[in-house]
């Protein structure tokens, strides 16, 4: 958590609440604990003026959502989860100096996509 913490610092600028996305869809294994994980990001938005917006439709990268968010969060993701539309919407979110954090296996995911496997390089 403290690398989430340390990016919405940064992230939120001077507004007092950080707006996550919280992306958790799989197309692979599916980790039982995603739900667990979820809540728990959940208590943590509870004391920190985090807002959190969970879900596992990628359509969130194409149809406007991105606008009102300040972090994506990708949880346990596995697989290829985004198309080339919503790959280019996080790709733009991301360039656009949005913050992104990527959660346990999500090394698994998108992994014929170099731009992101450059980005959870860094």
């Amino acid at each position: 958590m403290l690398s989430l913490a340390a990016v919405l610092l940064v992230a939120t600028d001077a507004r007092a609440e950080a707006r996550l996305l919280v992306f958790s869809k799989t197309t692979g294994y599916r980790h039982a604990s995603i739900p667990t994980a979820i809540t728990a990001l959940e208590l943590q938005a509870a004391t920190h003026d985090w807002t959190i917006t969970a879900t596992e439709d990628a359509a969130v990268f194409t149809d406007g959502t991105l606008e009102e968010i300040d972090v994506a969060v990708f949880l346990m993701n596995t697989g290829d989860v985004l198309d080339e539309a919503q790959q280019a919407g996080l790709q733009s979110f991301v360039e656009a100096g949005h913050g992104f954090v990527g959660l346990h296996s999500v090394t698994n995911a998108e992994e014929e996509w170099p731009w992101f496997g450059e980005l959870l390089a860094t």
